[in-house]
């Protein structure tokens, strides 16, 4: 039996972390790709009454790892959810294309979901689907951004990385040597070699 790929949102932290959002702690979930099986289901009409509505997300670079974005989704879950999935793609139509990330199933109380690793500068579309004994119910396609977060923010353990110029302690650059240089409006345009 052949284990399936992890792909763009691998979960890079254990899977019972939480970050904070939406007025409460959120559980990153590992999201994987699409199986024939899992897209095979019976997908209501979009609009069908039954599904999350009321989607948002929040996004913010990790304080503890460098160029990682954590992002937030957050729903109103349908009144009498049963088992609900978060579908995430980076394609616009990879829902139609079946090119796209699915959550582990979600339990009827879930509102939101946390992704770590997705693609920096990406744009991501996702859609919450509620099942329901005709089908699954799914809510309206959103996008949301993924910052793409510095290298070389202040993290607990960056000791060993050097200063950034202009930070506190840092040394400060160089001044160029009399007539080097590029032509500024202090020397008249004509640059630094006369």
């Amino acid at each position: 039996m052949s284990k399936r790929p992890v792909l763009a949102l691998t979960v890079l932290t254990l899977a019972a972390a939480c970050v904070t959002a939406f007025g409460g702690d959120v559980q990153i979930e590992p999201f994987v790709p699409v199986t024939p099986e899992e897209a095979a289901i019976t997908l209501l009409p979009a609009g069908t009454p039954g599904g999350a509505a009321e989607l948002d997300w929040q996004a913010r670079c990790s304080e503890t790892r460098r160029r990682t974005a954590i992002v937030a989704l957050g729903w109103r879950p349908a009144a009498e959810a049963a088992v609900q999935r978060v579908d995430v793609s980076k394609f616009r139509d990879g829902f139609e294309r079946l090119r796209y990330e699915v959550s582990p199933r979600l339990a009827d109380e879930r509102a939101a979901v946390a992704i770590e690793g997705a693609e920096p500068g990406i744009n991501y579309y996702w859609r919450v689907l509620t099942e329901r004994p005709e089908g699954w119910v799914p809510s309206a396609v959103e996008r949301f951004d993924v910052p793409v977060c510095p290298w070389d923010e202040t993290y607990p353990d960056a000791e060993e990385e050097p200063a950034r110029p202009g930070a506190e302690g840092a040394r400060p650059p160089e001044p160029a040597p009399e007539g080097d240089g590029p032509a500024t409006a202090g020397d008249g345009g004509r640059g630094g070699d006369r």
